[in-house]
């Protein structure tokens, strides 16, 4: 008679009987869920495209995200300040999925139990930011003018005729970014244990238990920023005017004429920096073991032959073999690694006349590029700091793993029986066959131990440092100079 139980992740319960050579239960559990979310958004911006003039003047701050003003003719914006500000397209994903199950039987003839369980569970994450950039053309000229702070993040201005950006406040032309992050993760889990005993018909029994556990864990992430630098691009002279301080991240400035850029605080071309990062962490373990023991029957000897006077010898028996068996198994690994990089990407001015730029503050021009189809002249009322534009790379890998497994065979040798006469001491009997046991077997041992170990690291790093090229010479006024 045989019995089964089976049940599934939503309740449901099946039971079968039967009939078979032992007695049993066997019972069965399963589950499974998964679910996924996905969400995105696309940005709304404006576009205004005019075949003669754009002129918005206004009182109070003008806030722009991702527009497109093109123009035929010329580009005007007035206002207290200006926010030209990079709009985001957005993604973002998620899933989770676990199975899960066990297993338990029960051989009652065989008077035996089995057990095993598993359990799995993956995680997926990701998202990303894409900048929307937003930009100004005309084919006449562009003028910006603020009493206060003018903001372009990303921002793009391209003029046929002359450009110009006059603050009263700071000017600030930002890097905007692209991003992006992701992250998995895997569980896994699995359990056997075996035990059971069964005798045999002729009085000895047999024996085993079972015991194996393994289970892993492993995790990556990344994640990235890559920066959307500006640029200013005129046909005629291009000219920037802040009363305050003036910055530009990687901003790339191009000028048919002259190129200027003038403030009343510092001056700062800084390079744009890009990112990306990321990490993998993996381990595993397993731990087994197994045992197993066999009594095996008594031999039996055959009779004594006749000794002289007719006596008969004894009856022999045969001592029972006992066999053992171990195994043994251990096993560890374990992997991280890890890469990162930092890309610079400098400022350049190009200029077809000449190139001047003035701070009241200081001047800071990192792995800045300066080329002037006439003279380039720099100068602070502070310090001029010309430095490199540093790119890193580097990357780790640690890995570590352990196996090990041991096996020891035990055998008890089977001892022959010896007879006992029946004759008489005066007459001496034949001697007695002895009894035969069970033959012995050759005991075995295995030992293996093993490990290995790694550690790699590498590393990278490029300079882009700052040049000044001027046809007509260069020029470094400073009141504190520093290089």
């Amino acid at each position: 008679v045989g019995a089964n139980a089976s049940v599934s992740a939503d309740g449901k319960a099946k039971m079968e009987n039967g009939s078979g050579a032992g007695a049993g239960v066997r019972a069965t559990y399963e589950n499974q869920q998964e679910s996924s979310r996905a969400a995105s958004s696309e940005a709304v911006v404006s576009n205004v495209k005019v075949g003669g003039s754009v002129n918005s003047t206004s009182s109070g701050k003008t806030s722009l995200e991702g527009t497109s003003i093109a123009a035929g003719r010329d580009v005007t914006l007035g206002a207290s300040s200006v926010d030209y500000a990079a709009a985001k397209n957005t993604v973002s994903s998620s899933s989770d999925k676990t199975q899960a199950g066990a297993t338990v039987g029960v051989d009652i003839a065989n008077k035996s139990v089995s057990v095993g369980a598993a359990y799995d569970n993956g995680k997926q994450s990701a998202s990303s930011s894409t900048a929307v950039v937003g930009g100004i053309r005309s084919g006449g000229n562009v003028t910006v003018n603020t009493a206060g702070d003018a903001r372009f993040e990303g921002t793009r201005v391209e003029a046929g005729g002359a450009a110009a950006i006059n603050a009263g406040g700071n000017v600030a032309f930002d890097a905007a970014k692209n991003t992006a992050t992701s992250k998995d993760t895997a569980i896994g889990a699995s359990a056997d244990v075996t035990v059971g005993k069964k005798g045999s018909a002729g009085g000895g029994s047999k024996s085993s238990k079972g015991f194996e556990v393994e289970g892993s864990y492993q995790q990556s992430t990344a994640s990235s920023s890559d920066a959307v630098a500006g640029s200013i691009t005129s046909g005629g002279p291009l000219s920037v005017n802040a009363g305050g301080n003036a910055s530009f991240t990687g901003t790339a400035l191009s000028s048919g004429g002259d190129a200027s850029v003038k403030a009343g605080g510092n001056v700062a071309f800084d390079a744009a920096r890009s990112t990306s990062t990321t990490q993998d962490f993996g381990v595993a373990a397993s731990l087994g073991g197994s045992t197993s023991s066999t009594t095996k029957g008594s031999g039996t000897g055959a009779a004594g032959s006749a000794g002289a006077t007719g006596a008969t010898g004894g009856t022999g028996a045969g001592a029972g073999s006992t066999t053992r068996s171990r195994e043994g198994s251990v096993g560890l690994s374990g992997d991280y690694g890890q890469s990162s990089s930092d890309t610079a990407q400098g400022a350049s001015i190009q200029s077809g006349g000449n190139v001047r730029i003035g701070s009241g503050g200081n001047t800071t021009l990192e792995g800045t590029q300066v080329k002037a189809g006439g003279a380039v002249a720099v100068g602070a009322g502070g310090a001029v700091v010309m430095k490199d534009a540093v790119s890193t790379s580097s990357s780790l890998e640690v890995g570590g793993s352990l196996a090990g497994t041991a096996s020891k065979e035990s055998t008890t040798p089977a001892r022959p029986g010896v007879g006992t006469s029946t004759a008489p001491t005066s007459t001496p009997a034949a001697p007695a066959p002895a009894g035969t046991g069970t033959a012995a077997e050759s005991p075995a041992t295995t030992k293996e131990i093993s490990g290995s170990a790694k550690f790699l690291m590498d590393s990278d790093r490029t300079v882009q440092g700052t040049t000044l090229q001027g046809g007509n010479g260069v020029t470094i006024d400073a009141g504190r100079p520093a290089r």
